[in-house]
């Protein structure tokens, strides 16, 4: 029953099951999402959410800086997508000008 317990070095100590499927739901779909270019900022926030929880999991475990370093480099990769946003070859970026050609006048 391991699924979820890493929440409980951000003081939740409730609902590990629900946290983990979230967690996995995030980077399962996440993952698909981010290689098409759909919903970029949304899913990149959602991977970093789950990385930052890996980090702290990380350190307060005490493991090397090889263990942190691979989540935190993930999770500053994330965060920069969340800014950025995805590419012009997305299909954010196709919903948009799409969004864009419907509301010109």
């Amino acid at each position: 029953m391991w699924m979820g317990k890493q929440m409980k070095n951000l003081g939740i100590n409730w609902g590990f099951i629900l946290w983990g499927i979230l967690a996995a739901l995030a980077e399962f779909g996440g993952g698909i999402s981010l290689t098409l270019g759909f919903g970029t900022r949304f899913y990149s926030l959602l991977l970093a959410i789950t990385m930052l929880v890996a980090v702290i999991h990380h350190i307060k475990k005490g493991d090397p800086w090889g263990y942190i370093s691979f989540p935190l480099g993930l999770m500053i990769v994330f965060i920069g997508l969340v800014i950025s946003g995805s590419g012009p070859y997305s299909i954010d970026s196709i919903i948009n000008k799409k969004y864009k050609e419907l509301n010109k006048y």
